[in-house]
């Protein structure tokens, strides 16, 4: 995931767990975790499920999000939230078609999580896949004039 991501870019890892995406990314990039857990001391807590969603003081050149999508329960809810929190996101999706978890909160097709992103005004800019997952890279639809 973090091949999508330029060096020296800020970076905001949602739902940061142990913040693995930290150690892989380009030389000097500037890193902030959010996750429900605080880690490190400036780590942001939020809880998407209970419609906890930080306000940050800045905006952030990309929002990153491993393992994430397949927990929210609202899944527009939630990318209608984060698309000003970024300027480019990259996340990963397991999509139905290819793994199955009765802990996720959804399955979704590869057409229905596109889907959603769409709704929320984000196109892809690059589609992977990494260990049976997808990988989104989205940037925002440019805005009618």
């Amino acid at each position: 995931m973090a091949k999508f991501i330029e060096p020296g870019a800020s970076v905001l890892e949602l739902g940061a767990g142990l913040q693995c995406l930290r150690k892989y990314l380009p030389e000097n990039c500037d890193y902030q975790a959010c996750d429900l857990i605080r880690r490190e001391p400036n780590d942001i807590l939020c809880d998407f499920n209970k419609n906890q969603y930080p306000v940050l003081s800045k905006k952030y050149d990309y929002a990153v999000g491993a393992g994430l999508l397949e927990y929210i329960y609202d899944l527009p809810l939630f990318m209608s939230k984060i698309k000003s929190y970024a300027d480019e996101f990259v996340f990963s999706y397991a999509v139905c078609d290819q793994a199955s978890n009765r802990r996720w909160k959804h399955l979704l097709s590869r057409d229905e999580i596109l889907k959603i992103f769409t709704a929320a005004g984000l196109l892809i800019q690059t589609e992977t896949e990494w260990e049976g997952q997808k990988i989104f890279h989205l940037v925002k639809s440019p805005q009618p004039s």
